[in-house]
């Protein structure tokens, strides 16, 4: 009796519990008002961790989305919160085959072998995410396999699988959706683990299975068992590689796009390695929804079509979303119109995305939330927290500065104001952070204890009466709660935002990504060891048995560098006066150090006569 007590003083149960009962019926939509800050984070970690069911969040942006996985992710288990991000729109534009954006698609397999799992969890989606079509269901399923020790796998034909799955062959496995082979050692990091396994064959049978540290490259303990799932979206299979042609040769033509590209792209897909981050191209290979062309695997299928039965989605700002559908679709129909101008290949845009009607649809009335700052018409399902942001110094300061009381005076009023009334305050920081307040705190007589649990288990033990907790964690923002007898203070919201450093860019890495789209063969390009060339176009090559991209320069007499696409930083384009056409410098000359010389000897010049005229002006 105590404890169900001390919860509900504590709000762990009253306006929580009622939010809850109401989404576990699953009659109608339920629209949640009142929440600011990370309040809402902490609600739907609460709903995940009461019902145990996946629920999915969408946010209006990426930024949003990201901060969400934030601050849900220090409520719960980091691992089972995941970010379902978007593939760059940009691509619609674009016909070339680059992997700029491995990391991303490998994130987004994740995301889909999870759910396609079972297991609960939270998975937070932008919706330009949501709106973004997937691999069907059925194809990720038949891909899925566990491998144990001991059973017999055809080695040289799991190599081809992994190699129709999107996995690039490297020699050094360090992120996921690599795979390498040494003799009877082949090193694999699916996107469905943690970390990377290192299986031992003995012939065709499995002999031992390790997890190993990608940045040491050793062995720790031993694998039990592991999940091969793919590193990429597309498939290829003979009959998805047939369909996929069929299908370019079709819309090529109807696109009007002019022989050598649609030559350059069917050469592509024979070949049968697709970049795992060629998302423009995933209706080649499963066909077009509702066309009546569906490939044997299907049409594309959607996020919601893999969460699981019970599932709940949540919808953050509705009419912010709804914005935010607009603003893509205005993108999407700006790059199709410059890839008309431009005679390129690109599919229609309803193959690869749905509608925000289509996703309401889908969702049905039963499990559905909204959650809205403002309260509109209470109802039975509308449920409202009260809460306040910026529960920190921001609008005190300057009262404080005046009375001289320090800094933290109105801090502590406040926060004594509110043990008083039962309310339990949890103050976030760093390790030293936390030792540093903590004494400004004894300062001003505030009793303050060192949290031993994670935040829920924190609140089921606390004692009745309020108090003032310290827990080592951050959140995007701090919140006050009346409903829930809950304040949440981090660092920032007392001390203010800290300035972070940010890592600086060469310019020539910052405008070559930047302007790498625009990059057309002739141009003149600036390698940095190697100076000017000229831009070739991209040459897809086998070396030691890896396929990879690669950029061609070519210098003076003719002599060609090869270089990796991941090695983009090395090279920006050529920038100079209208009209100038600049020497092309000799592969493996003296011209381009004797340039780069001669820059450095300027650069130091100028900065000698600065410090000179800083040091008269001193001096005066």
């Amino acid at each position: 009796m105590r404890k169900k007590i001390e919860q509900k003083r504590h709000g762990v149960n009253s306006p929580l519990d009622a939010l809850c009962g109401a989404v576990a019926e699953g009659r109608d939509a339920v629209r949640v008002t009142g929440l600011h800050g990370s309040s809402r984070a902490l609600v739907i970690a609460g709903l995940f961790r009461r019902l145990k069911r996946t629920l999915l969040a969408v946010t209006p942006s990426v930024r949003e989305a990201e901060d969400l996985v934030r601050d849900i992710s220090f409520f719960l288990d980091s691992g089972e919160v995941l970010l379902h991000a978007p593939w760059d729109v940009r691509l619609l534009s674009s016909d070339e085959i680059i992997s700029l954006q491995q990391d991303t698609i490998v994130a987004r397999t994740r995301v889909l072998t999870r759910l396609l799992a079972g297991g609960p969890l939270v998975v937070v989606a932008p919706v330009e995410s949501l709106l973004q079509r997937v691999m069907p269901l059925s194809v990720l399923g038949d891909y899925l396999e566990t491998i144990t020790p001991g059973i017999r796998l055809d080695r040289d034909g799991f190599v081809r699988k992994l190699l129709a799955g999107g996995y690039q062959r490297v020699s050094l496995v360090e992120e996921p959706g690599e795979f390498s082979v040494r003799g009877f050692i082949l090193d694999i990091f699916s996107p469905a683990e943690n970390r990377p396994v290192r299986i031992e064959f003995y012939g065709d049978d499995v002999e031992s299975m390790r997890w190993f540290d990608p940045q040491t490259q050793r062995s720790l303990k031993e694998a039990s068992s592991f999940i091969t799932a793919p590193a990429g979206e597309i498939v290829v299979t003979e009959a998805s590689q047939r369909n996929a042609l069929q299908r370019l040769r079709q819309r090529a033509a109807e696109l009007g796009v002019p022989k050598q590209r649609r030559d350059a792209l069917a050469d592509f897909i024979e070949s049968g390695v697709v970049p795992a981050a060629a998302m423009q191209f995933l209706p080649l290979y499963y066909g077009e929804p509702g066309s009546g062309e569906e490939g044997p695997a299907g049409a594309p299928d959607t996020l919601l079509d893999y969460m699981p039965g019970g599932g709940i989605t949540a919808f953050l700002d509705p009419s912010d979303i709804e914005s935010a559908e607009k603003d893509m679709r205005e993108h999407i129909d700006g790059f199709i119109e410059r890839a008309h101008e431009e005679e390129r290949f690109f599919m229609d845009p309803s193959s690869l995305f749905v509608s925000l009607d289509h996703v309401m649809r889908t969702c049905g009335e039963g499990r559905r939330l909204f959650f809205d700052e403002f309260r509109g018409d209470r109802d039975r399902r509308s449920f409202h927290f009260s809460t306040e942001p910026q529960v920190g110094l921001k609008s005190t300061v300057p009262h404080a500065r005046e009375e001289g009381d320090g800094l933290l005076a109105p801090f502590a009023e406040r926060v004594r104001a509110w043990t008083e009334a039962g309310v339990l305050v949890v103050f976030l920081a760093t390790g030293d952070e936390l030792r540093h307040v903590n004494r400004l705190f004894q300062a001003y007589s505030l009793p303050a204890e060192q949290a031993e649990r994670s935040f829920f288990p924190e609140l089921e033990h606390a004692a009745a009466g309020g108090r003032l907790l310290l827990m080592e964690g951050s959140v995007s923002e701090g919140f006050f709660s009346d409903s829930l007898k809950l304040a949440l203070v981090c660092g920032e919201d007392l001390f203010g935002k800290k300035i972070r450093r940010r890592r600086r860019i060469a310019p020539r890495e910052g405008y070559f990504l930047k302007s790498f789209g625009e990059l057309k063969e002739g141009d003149f390009v600036v390698h940095m060891d190697h100076g000017i060339g000229i831009y070739r176009g991209l040459k897809r090559l086998s070396a030691a048995g890896i396929d990879n991209d690669f950029l061609l320069l070519e210098y003076v007499g003719g002599d060609r560098l090869y270089l990796p696409v991941d090695r983009l930083d090395q090279v920006q384009r050529y920038i100079g006066p209208d009209g100038f056409t600049p020497p092309v410098d000799r592969l493996g000359g003296t011209s381009w150090e004797m340039v780069k010389k001669r820059v450095k000897e300027s650069i130091r010049k100028i900065a000698e006569d600065l410090v000179a005229l800083y040091a008269s002006r001193e001096v005066m």
